[in-house]
Parts: structure tokens; sequence; C-alpha cells
């Protein structure tokens, strides 16, 4: 080992002789093979405080490979395929139309699965910290805030998308590891899983189980049976996932709208009260994936309880918290510390961001979310921070644009506002970016997003690694969203359902798209009174039984491709402004083919 201030340095060689003109490749293999991972991070929630034991938790590639040699060979055979299919993902994601800097943000993000944030363990399980130790934090190596904080974690997707099964194992240790016998979730994990659970104790960040996190357990229980975790899966989990509900229901104070109230602990790492829907947005999208899990499972009675409890509260929630322009929280207590009050919220609509990526539809009136977010957009966003006061920590700079977590555009700011009101977190920011999207206001949305880039382009922040609490922070992943709210794509595996509805209003839009079992590009071009819509395939297979596309005026023809031969769908319908084609069986579209449809409005034939 190196001496303090003494640096060893080396080098790799390969001794050759070149004759004149000559020329010769040399390729050098770079691996590595630590099998014994530990827990070498503090759970101070955890119920055994054994500072003399080093816990073992191992990595999953030691599963797969029993030594170095094995990592090297394997690459080494495998090379050319490895950088054929990586350099094909690449450049599939970028042959796009959609504006560079969406493309730079949400690939970006992609690293943090692969970062000291993340870790594959031996027993299957992925887990994650909120962030790892770096620059931006007190230690130098490890990750920080444990372990798969689930209100943090409310907002990843990336993962979900690219890695599913990964994913799934998230959902498996919060219903089958963490849940308490009464139904709530522990907001962070203890490991090894054999150790007691965090329960009835406190955990650090906030001090109770975080409401939004349980809130969030169960949209993600949902996003993965969409995502093709199957129905086996979800009669697993089912359950639990009631169980969870009705703790939901007992402890947080249901009145007889349907609302929720009481204490809610939540990622701000502090509790707030009364009427908000910065909570209550994630309880009415929640209350709608309950729904259709249970129509999914054929409980009809418990699916209708669900949308009548939905029903009550959206109209509690609109009628309580909405003042004209944003909605606000609603508490009698104007005494209690870390509460905003009249404020304007950044993330008062995150449960309509779940709602939208899930087709859940609104879960509050259409136009106050709208009015909401040019709100947001209006009160919360800043060209700079030129002599603007602050508190907390600076995530962006006095000449970085960005868009505060809260603000009062009509006074009233409490003495101790809600933690971390004056910051900027680029995983909120995304969220509402996307949700700009959803509701067609792309050059706001846009605004945003170059935004971050331009804190994030290098001269000053690091493009690969946005920071929160933490380097490589998890909350980031909620960047992928972009991509789906800009192309307006959104799968379901269990009725091989295709939606394509874009958002971005470009012609031609050309993106990348991904489904559970392939991914390739999503074209819509309009020329004239013709419409081309493209599924082309780059990699696997995408299993197709339904497309939905966005109807904008009549059609007089429609003709259904698959690599250039006509094929007849069982149906064609129009539904609201969709146009729905449905097959009589699925179609599976292989890596290099491309289902194509054409539509002919009224008078292309004159």
């Amino acid at each position: 080992e190196s001496q303090p201030g003494v640096t060893w340095c080396s080098a790799l060689a390969c001794k050759f002789r070149l004759e004149p003109g000559e020329e010769r490749e040399v390729m050098f293999i770079y691996a590595w093979y630590f099998p014994n991972r530990y827990v070498n991070w503090e759970q101070g929630y955890s119920p055994v405080r054994d500072e003399k034991s080093l816990f073992w938790v191992g990595n999953m590639y030691a599963k797969l490979f029993r030594g170095v040699e094995e990592v090297l060979s394997y690459v080494y055979e495998n090379l050319d395929r490895l950088i054929e299919e990586t350099m094909l993902f690449h450049d599939t994601f970028y042959d796009s139309t959609l504006p560079y800097a969406l493309l730079d943000r949400v690939s970006a993000n992609i690293s943090i699965i692969r970062s000291p944030t993340c870790f594959w363990a031996e027993d299957g399980r992925f887990y994650g910290f909120e962030g790892c130790h770096g620059a931006s934090t007190w230690a130098r190596h490890g990750g920080c805030c444990p372990l798969n904080c689930t209100h943090v974690w409310n907002y990843e997707q990336t993962l979900s998308r690219l890695f599913p099964e990964l994913e799934r194992t998230m959902r498996e240790v919060e219903f089958f590891h963490q849940q308490h016998p009464s139904g709530y979730i522990p907001h962070r994990v203890v490991l090894p899983l054999y150790l007691p659970r965090p329960w009835d104790k406190p955990i650090g960040g906030p001090e109770k189980p975080a409401i939004d996190g349980m809130l969030g357990a169960v949209l993600k229980a949902y996003r993965e049976y969409l995502w093709g975790a199957g129905r086996e899966w979800l009669e697993k989990i089912w359950p639990r996932l009631k169980r969870l509900m009705d703790y939901v229901l007992s402890n947080h104070e249901v009145d007889e709208e349907g609302g929720t109230g009481g204490e809610r602990p939540n990622t701000f790492d502090v509790s707030v009260y009364g009427a908000n829907t910065f909570i209550g947005s994630l309880y009415l999208a929640s209350l709608l994936a309950m729904a259709r899990m249970a129509e999914e499972l054929g409980e009809g009675e418990y699916a209708d309880k669900m949308l009548r409890l939905f029903e009550r509260a959206s109209r509690a929630y609109d009628r309580l918290c909405w003042n004209g322009e944003y909605y606000v929280q609603v508490c009698r207590d104007k005494s209690l510390e870390y509460q905003w009050y009249e404020g304007c919220l950044a993330e008062q609509l995150v449960g309509q961001w779940w709602a939208h990526m899930l087709g859940l539809g609104y879960v509050l009136p259409k136009e106050h979310v709208r009015r909401a977010l040019l709100s947001i957009m209006k009160y919360n966003w800043r060209e700079n921070f030129r002599g603007i006061p602050r508190q907390g920590r600076i995530f962006a700079h006095e000449e970085h644009p960005g868009l505060l977590n809260c603000t009062w555009p009509r006074g009233g700011r409490p003495e101790t506002p809600i933690l971390y009101c004056d910051e900027v977190w680029t995983g909120v920011e995304y969220e509402v970016a996307s949700l700009l999207l959803y509701e067609g206001m792309y050059d706001l949305a846009m605004r945003i997003v170059r935004g971050v880039r331009r804190r994030y382009d290098g001269s000053r922040m690091n493009p690969w690694n946005e920071v929160e609490c933490g380097d490589h922070y998890v909350r980031a992943m909620s960047s992928w969203s972009l991509l789906e709210a800009a192309m307006g794509y959104r799968y379901s595996a269990p009725s091989a359902t295709l939606t394509f509805k874009p958002n971005a209003p470009l012609n031609p839009l050309r993106g990348f798209f991904i489904t559970p079992d392939g991914w390739g590009t999503l074209l819509r071009e309009v020329r004239g009174s013709v419409e081309r819509v493209e599924v082309a395939v780059k990699y696997g297979c995408v299993k197709v039984r339904r497309l939905v596309l966005r109807a904008e005026g009549g059609w007089e023809s429609l003709e259904v491709r698959l690599d250039g031969a006509q094929l007849k769908p069982r149906a064609v319908c129009r539904r609201g402004d969709e146009v729905v084609v449905e097959f009589r069986d699925i179609v599976e579209v292989e890596a290099g083919s491309v289902l194509e449809v054409v539509l002919e409005r009224y008078g292309a034939r004159r």
C-alpha cells in the first residue's frame, strides 16, 4: 500500500516489432473480481447494533464467474457481440428528432445504475442507496443514505424500463421482507435480510415510515405488472398490497370524503399535516392503481370501493386545496414547523405524473392541473439566482437556471418552512418537465430540460453526476419519463397494447422506445393528408395485439403492413381522440422488422 501523499503508477506493455508502414492494434482488457461485498455503511435504523460484525452480502457476478480469469475469457470471447449490441443501443437511442438536450439528460442518468449508488447482491436482488459518497459528500467512498429508500426511489423510472427483472426484486423486498404485519413498509432496508426489520423504531430521513414511499410502492407494483411481471406475480403480491392500503386507510385519518389527513412523513425528511396534493395526488393515483389491479384479478367489489374513495377524495382535495392558481396545504394549526401552507410547491402534482405514466387518467380536474403547472413555472422557475437569498444546499449556482422546490408568491412564508424549499432537485425538475410534456406545454418543458443541461454541461458540474444528498443521486432517474412523455408512448404487457400519441410537436417525430422484450424506433410523419406511423424493432421482439394512435380528424382509409406485406386488423375504431387498431392475434415484430400504419385523411385521393 502506498504511503499518504505518494501515488504508485504502473503501465501495461506488449512488446512487438513493426516493419516500415506496418500497423498493429493491441487490445488490453481490464477486469476485476471482488466477491466479498460487506455492509460497510451505517445502518443506524437497524434493530441490531453490532459494530464488531461485518455482515456479508456478496456480489451477484461471483455466482456467474469463478474468478477474474473467467471474466476476462467471457469478455474476450463475446467482445464483438458486446460492442455491437452496445453501439446498436447507442445509435438507436440517438437516431431521433427529439432535442439533444432531452436525449442527453435521459441517457446520462442511465449511468447511475452502474455507479456505486447501486449494487446487485449475491442473493440476486438489486439494492441502491439514495446516492454515493464523493466530491459532494462527507466521505470518500461507498453509498450514502441507505438503503432502497422508498420515497426517493419513487422517482426512478430508468431501471424499471431497462432492467425490469432487477426492479421487480425491489418490490419483492418491500412486500415480502420489509412489510410490517400491520401493513406499513419502512422506507429503508436493513441488510442482510435475515436481520430483524426496522419496525416500530425511528428510521431517519424522516423518522417515521414515509407515506409517499408506501403509496409509491402501490404505483410501482402496478408499473411492474404492466411491464411484464405477470399475473402470477400480481396474485402473489396482491394480498400484501391490500394490507398496505388497509394500513393507509386506517392510519392516515380518512375522512368522510375519502381524503387522508394527519401526520404524513415524506421525502422532505419531515412530516407534513393537513390536506395537500403532494401526498394527496399520490393517494388518488394509488386508489386508481388498486382499482385496476383488482379488476385484473376479478375483484370487482374491491375495485368499486377504491373508485368510490377516489371520486370523493378527488373532489375534496380540489375543493379544499385549490386557490385559483395552484394547490396549497390546508392545515388548521399554523404554528407547525416544516410546512408550506400557502406556498407553491413544485411537487404538488407528483401523483398526476405517475397517473399519466401508468395511463390512469386525471386524478384532479384537467384545467386545474394545467393551471397549476403554469403557476409552478411562473413562480418557481428562475433564469438565474443572482441576488436571491437561499437556505440549504446549493445545487444551482448564481449563474444557473433552476426550479425551486417551493415559493410563496402570495406571501406567508413560515418562519421555519418546509425543509429543502430553496433547493433545486433535478429529479423534481424532470418530473415537472414530463408533466408539462404530457399536457402539451412543450416549450416550457424544454426550458427546464435545457436549464438542467446548462448546469450539468461539464464546465462546472459533471454531466454524469447529478447531485442531491450524494453523488449519482437516484431521484435523477426520473429523467427517463421525459422520453416517454415527449414520444407519448406507453406499453401494457398484459394486453400487448402499444400506445403512441406524441406530445412533442415535431414532424417527423422519431425516437427510441422500449418494451419488456425488445426496443427500437417509433416514427410519426405527416405529409399533406397522409400520416405514416412506424414501429421499427432493432433488438429483441415487440409483441403487439393493439395499437393506439392519436386521431386528428377523420380518415378515409387505413392500411397496416408488416415488412411491406399487408396485415389485416380484426378491428379499427375511433375512441375519443384515439384510433385503436386491434389484431386477431399477437403480432410479433422481430428485430429488423417494421410494423407500419398509413392513414389517408379525407380528401387525400382527390
